[in-house]
């Protein structure tokens, strides 16, 4: 389950981070903010699961931020943390696409219930998907979607998909960006740099291995990239996850 963590006070953005790394395996922080702006762009490069949120924050606060999204946070599930029991900002929630709500200081059982009933939703969700006759995505998608899949570490272009499903590539593109809601470079992206995070974490390869292991040929354009999805270095997140690793 991919999250996005947006607080504006660092060691409570860093001690939350921690938290959830070692609660579940299957947790996985792809990003980090500090205020409502950021967060917002962070959200529609990475498109995460799910959204862990802070009210107050500078520039732009959650439910806004929650609000200006619209329907492009239509599949992410939004957990709001406040340290205010404010009835009409609790009723706002409500009223937006929130799952949950938690009053901070925020219990490790609170959090793992929370985040256990959205992976829960998910999986239904992904379920119930599984099993219908029709996709929400057209042919055109669903192809560059499965090669995106199946060969994310190989060299990929749309040109090449384009030419396999006897389209041009500027109508693959837009087809795909218009249903998916990134561009074929974005998802892609995000698919490598997602698989680069699980290499980190999970094995001792060094940076150069990881990249290539990815799909990236470039070291310096793979660490690039790296930080530009994740806001740090890939030693960085090495680094880190060695620590907070349970």
């Amino acid at each position: 389950m991919r999250i996005i963590v947006i607080e504006d006070e660092k060691n409570t953005r860093k001690s939350l981070i921690g938290l959830i790394k070692q609660l579940d395996n299957s947790f996985d922080v792809i990003g980090e903010a500090d205020n409502g702006l950021d967060g917002m762009m962070l959200i529609k490069t990475l498109r995460p699961d799910v959204v862990i949120t802070d009210i107050v924050m500078p520039r732009i606060e959650g439910l806004d931020m929650i609000e200006q999204l619209g329907p492009s946070a239509e599949n992410i599930h939004f957990l709001v943390i406040s340290g205010y029991a404010d009835f009409e900002l609790a009723k706002r929630a409500v009223r937006l696409p929130v799952t949950d709500y938690l009053l901070k200081p925020i219990t490790v059982e609170q959090l793992l219930k929370a985040l256990k009933n959205i992976e829960s939703q998910i999986n239904r969700k992904t379920e119930n998907t599984e099993n219908e006759d029709s996709s929400e995505y057209s042919d055109i998608t669903n192809y560059i979607c499965k090669s995106i899949e199946k060969n994310f570490n190989k060299n990929l272009y749309l040109e090449d998909l384009a030419h396999e499903l006897k389209i041009t590539p500027e109508y693959a593109g837009n087809v795909f960006k218009k249903e998916y809601g990134q561009s074929f470079s974005a998802a892609l992206g995000t698919r490598r740099i997602s698989e680069a995070k699980k290499l980190l974490k999970s094995t001792n390869h060094k940076i150069y291995e990881v990249a290539f292991m990815s799909g990236y040929t470039d070291v310096q354009y793979f660490c690039r990239v790296f930080k530009k999805y994740t806001g740090m270095s890939a030693t960085q997140y090495a680094r880190r996850n060695a620590k907070t690793m349970p």
